[in-house]
């Protein structure tokens, strides 16, 4: 991901062993602020140090 902003986070779920898993759907802002290209789930785990 980089240094790009998430686009509209969307979706979260948290799973049982501590996961977050999200979309990133741009259809909330338009066109000129998609800094992310569409539609990537993402997934963060609390047991790494690993940013988005």
């Amino acid at each position: 991901m980089g240094d790009k902003r998430l686009n509209a986070p969307n979706d979260i779920v948290v799973k049982s062993d501590g996961t977050i898993w999200f979309t990133d759907n741009p259809s909330a802002i338009t066109k000129e602020e998609t800094e992310q290209s569409p539609n990537y789930v993402f997934r963060l785990d609390p047991g790494t140090d690993d940013d988005l």
